[in-house]
């Protein structure tokens, strides 16, 4: 169970009734520098999950959006915690759109967001669906460890959503506007700008121009 769930860049995360909020603590062997694509893991795991479940087409907008038909149906936030320049633990934050009523939705939000209610027309618990979502977890948690970043890496970009599309990215004061051409190794964003520069970016703020 999830109280105060927070998005990205410590912004309040919207979590009206009837969607599904959890969070999630590990404590990876890993080194600070190999955490920020468990991001991308997480959001392999939940896609997978959903689309095993309820057989939708859910994809991923980078860095942590769940998208449905070009709309948002959650989104995930990875937090971690360092203790002598070691992880001492990891949150994964996971936050689904399931039964939520349109009117509890803040209204600048309505154009963007979707239901998986509003797509599969079977009885859905939120019950059912964390168990196969902490499934999955478990399951590409394992994978990472065994395996390494290459196959969630492989997954995210098969599941990816807006690759050739016009992108608009705030990273910190600066604005760049170009095309999305995927993710690198380290899960960053690679972009081309207006100006036919590569940009790779690790952290800013994703917007359709």
């Amino acid at each position: 169970v999830q109280y105060q769930g927070r998005g990205q860049r410590g912004r309040s995360f919207c979590s009206p009734p009837g969607g599904l909020y959890f969070s999630l603590l590990l404590r990876p062997p890993l080194s600070p520098p190999q955490a920020p694509p468990l991001t991308l893991l997480a959001g392999v795991a939940v896609a997978r999950g959903l689309r095993r479940l309820t057989g939708l087409p859910i994809g991923l907008r980078w860095p942590n959006d769940l998208v449905l038909h070009h709309k948002k149906v959650g989104g995930i936030l990875v937090e971690m915690e360092l203790k002598g320049g070691e992880i001492a633990f990891l949150i994964i934050g996971v936050g689904i759109n399931v039964h939520t009523r349109w009117s509890d939705f803040p209204e600048p939000l309505r154009p963007s967001v979707i239901t998986l209610a509003a797509e599969y027309r079977q009885p859905l618990t939120q019950e059912q669906l964390l168990c196969e979502l902490l499934l999955e977890l478990e399951t590409w948690y394992t994978t990472l460890l065994s395996h390494g970043m290459a196959p969630i890496l492989d997954t995210w970009r098969a599941l990816a959503v807006g690759l050739g599309e016009p992108v608009r990215l705030k990273v910190g004061t600066e604005e760049i506007t170009g095309i999305v051409h995927g993710i690198d190794a380290a899960g960053n964003l690679v972009v081309r700008d207006q100006q036919g520069r590569v940009r790779t970016v690790a952290a800013g703020e994703y917007n359709h121009p």
